[in-house]
């Protein structure tokens, strides 16, 4: 609380201004919320001057949330229950975390952050809409916005190396900055792929725009930018996930004009941006040699964690856990067959309960949106083959999914 000077009719009055008023503090709140969301789909994870900048948003998140709570004096039952099944699988992933320390797996910790940081999202974000100090909209919209600035720098990137005013040396230098260097490769003369996970977030935000009130002209413009952002994230995991609310979306009559109407102008976009664009450039990117290559490693991997599974089947290596095959130098528990890893690090018991929670969320989703759960289902089974289960982006997914259940915003 902070005086501010009122002139009145008989002098100088002092009177009281609240700064942290309950209405005040809601807004400040929703405000850094918004920031979170919109960082964390804009940019990756990375540091600048060895500082996390995401996990100092969600640190800065989650005081500011305890203070809200603790400042309304009340907890609803639902985001009690919910914080407290988030406490109870942070504890039982403390399991896991002992029994890769006791197998002498030194990143163990680090795959513990991990995944605790997968689960603060949802715990943040679903806590506060739940408590009435975020609403879906504006998450929804932060999503959006973020991708959407994602998807304008990669394109600014690419352009500038197609002209040749950025160097590709350069641009591994700006990653390397920021301690990460996004996964690159030519598609067809000067342009180059750039892909990272965010590229992810694509199809749950083509079904928010599809359903978002917006004028025609300006979902022509999003549904451009982000067909341009899948193609050259050059994915095949990334095209068949965004693929599907697309084909969704022609299938729907409410949509079909729509959906017409867009696919002639990333058509037109397309042939603008890749003069020389041909069915070879596809092609190669589904049954290139790389692509063989590719599979092949995800082979190899599959057979060397499965051996290690046979060895600790009940509980797992636990958390930080590797084979002789190690696809990341750097996290050498990450495994592009991120569900057989995990199958190894945790066991049967561990994959029990994963499966058991992501089964109630499909569950729970079949009631309520189909669209939503086919969404769902695919980023499941993309994580067979890619590490998209674990990450500030997961958190971000799960997220959404949860608040797809439209439970009541508590009093």
């Amino acid at each position: 609380m902070i005086f501010s000077l009122a002139e009145g009719e008989t002098g100088v009055s002092v009177r009281p201004v609240q700064l942290f008023s309950r209405p005040r503090l809601a807004t400040y709140l929703s405000v850094v919320l918004s920031l979170l969301v919109v960082v964390t789909c804009m940019l990756p994870s990375g540091t600048v001057f060895n500082i996390n900048y995401k996990l100092m948003i969600v640190l800065i998140s989650v005081a500011g949330l305890g203070v809200a709570l603790v400042f309304r004096r009340h907890i609803g039952a639902r985001s009690l229950s919910f914080l407290a099944s988030v406490i109870m699988l942070c504890l039982l992933l403390s399991v896991w975390l002992l029994i890769g320390w006791i197998n002498g797996y030194p990143l163990a910790p680090d795959q513990y952050q991990a995944m605790l940081i997968t689960l603060l999202y949802p715990a943040i974000i679903c806590t506060a809409v739940y408590s009435g100090y975020f609403t879906r909209l504006r998450f929804y919209k932060a999503v959006v916005l973020g991708f959407c600035l994602y998807g304008l720098l990669k394109l600014v990137l690419i352009g500038a190396l197609a002209s040749g005013v950025l160097s590709y040396a350069r641009l591994i230098f700006y990653g390397e900055v920021i301690s990460y260097v996004p996964i690159t490769q030519q598609i067809v003369g000067r342009i180059i792929r750039i892909q990272t996970i965010l590229d992810l977030l694509a199809p749950i935000v083509i079904v928010v725009v599809q359903r978002m009130v917006l004028s025609k002209s300006t979902k022509y413009v999003l549904y451009a930018l982000v067909f341009l952002t899948v193609f050259l994230s050059y994915s095949r995991a990334i095209w068949l996930l965004s693929s599907i609310p697309l084909l969704y979306a022609v299938l729907s009559r409410l949509t079909r004009v729509l959906v017409a109407a867009m696919a002639a102008l990333l058509i037109v976009a397309t042939l603008l941006l890749f003069g020389d664009l041909n069915a070879d450039v596809i092609s190669q990117r589904l049954s290139g040699q790389s692509v063989a290559a590719s599979d092949l490693t995800r082979i190899d991997q599959t057979r060397s964690l499965m051996e290690q599974f046979d060895a600790a089947p009940v509980f797992g290596s636990g958390l930080g856990a590797h084979t002789a095959v190690i696809r990341d130098a750097t996290h050498t528990y990450s495994y592009e067959v991120q569900l057989i890893a995990l199958l190894m690090q945790t066991g049967v018991v561990g994959a029990a309960l994963l499966s058991f929670y992501l089964l109630y969320l499909a569950i729970r989703l079949l009631n309520v949106d189909k669209l939503n759960l086919i969404v769902f289902l695919s980023w499941l089974l993309s994580c067979f083959t890619n590490p998209y289960l674990i990450s500030s982006v997961s958190g971000i997914l799960l997220a959404y999914f949860i608040l797809q259940l439209k439970e009541r915003t508590e009093p």
